[in-house]
């Protein structure tokens, strides 16, 4: 139903890799010298597309079982380094710049220097949130550096977020059975409805990203979507990708 409804309506994207999307992922090495995080030959050839998403931190508070990072390393780079990789992409041609996670709302003041600083070089600017930690004060401040927000929306439903991970972590001693179909409002689409209403609020365009999964696939989201009334919304089939979401260190949980 996800996969139906979503390429009859709006836009579906494959991966997004396959759409000329290059990422960039910082390990703690690169502090000793940020111009060793040199893209690899393949995300290079796919700055023709002049995007990049930028995971600057790994760190999250959920634990969404089919991430592809598996956070093995949660460090971030002083800020200083940070501000010269976003300085060194636009050099390498970078057009617009996704920045990524983790949870990029996990490092607020990180995260609004990072947006100024790409805005200054005249760069498209975008965020991809779960929105737990977004909050209106900091869209009041930051708003003018961001061209998009993203939000991370795969279900309606309380108890599939709890199954796929996509929960606070603190909030994990949960049961499934404490979950109720017929409770109000999910915290995924309360996540969705602020998120979508501050960007509207401060001329911010907004877009939704869902990811479908054997527990998701026949659920049917249309109407939480049409309330939120993204610019654009992408469906992402869940990739396996060994020592992050599967294999050795990685998750899965069997969603894909």
């Amino acid at each position: 139903m996800l996969l139906r409804m979503a390429s009859s309506r709006l836009r579906t994207l494959a991966p997004a890799a396959a759409r000329g999307v290059a990422s960039c992922t910082l390990a703690p090495a690169a502090a000793q010298g940020v111009a060793s995080c040199t893209l690899s030959p393949e995300c290079s050839s796919l700055l023709d597309e002049g995007a990049v998403n930028f995971h600057f931190s790994r760190r999250c508070n959920y634990a969404c079982a089919f991430c592809f990072h598996s956070q093995s390393n949660i460090d971030i780079l002083p800020i200083e380094k940070l501000l010269q990789v976003v300085s060194l992409l636009a050099d390498a041609g970078v057009r617009k710049l996704n920045f990524a996670g983790g949870e990029p709302f996990l490092f607020p003041v990180q995260l609004s220097k990072l947006l100024a600083h790409a805005k200054d070089l005249g760069l498209y600017t975008s965020i991809i949130t779960n929105g737990s930690h977004l909050t209106g004060k900091w869209m009041r401040a930051h708003a003018q550096h961001i061209d998009m927000l993203g939000y991370s929306f795969d279900s309606a439903s309380d108890k599939t977020n709890f199954a796929h991970g996509r929960w606070p972590k603190g909030a994990r001693d949960s049961s499934p059975a404490d979950f109720s179909s017929s409770a109000p409002p999910s915290r995924s689409v309360r996540h969705l409805l602020h998120a979508a209403e501050l960007a509207r609020e401060h001329g911010v365009m907004f877009k939704v990203n869902s990811v479908v999964t054997a527990l998701n696939w026949k659920e049917d989201i249309s109407a939480h979507i049409e309330a939120a009334q993204p610019k654009r919304w992408k469906v992402f089939q869940v990739l396996p990708l060994e020592g992050e979401n599967c294999g050795s260190g990685g998750g899965g949980g069997g969603f894909s």
